[in-house]
């Protein structure tokens, strides 16, 4: 959006913007949920939240800091791209953890089945 030449660029970037944050979220979720299970997401969330909360106010002012020292977002741009670059390779290479806990102690998955759902809402 900063070097967008025209309106159109600038509706472009904000609505691939927009569908890639909305995005994110629903497949955080999802990669969570897959990854630990959907028991322990809450508290998955509750470790993961603050963390992304904390970098996230801290990638301004840095960048601000940059751009005041080195008169240009350059250098602020190629060490965001690196730190997306490091932040992929690890997700990458993670393997799933390893359950401590016998199968027959688990408690059972909850199913979902929308259909179900609707059949018990509406039956009379």
């Amino acid at each position: 959006m900063l070097v967008g030449q025209n309106e159109f660029f600038l509706f472009v970037s904000t609505i691939t913007f927009g569908l890639s944050v909305g995005a994110g979220m629903i497949v955080q979720s999802y990669i969570f949920a897959a990854y630990f299970g959907r028991m322990f997401l809450g508290s998955i969330r509750g470790i993961v939240l603050p963390a992304m909360l904390i970098s996230a106010g801290m990638g301004a002012p840095l960048v601000r800091y940059i751009r005041d020292s080195t008169g240009s977002y350059i250098t602020s741009w190629w060490l965001i791209l690196s730190i997306y670059l490091v932040a992929a390779l690890i997700i990458s290479s993670a393997t799933r953890p390893v359950s401590n806990v016998p199968e027959s102690a688990r408690p059972p998955s909850p199913s979902f089945n929308p259909l179900a759902i609707g059949y018990t809402m509406f039956a009379a």
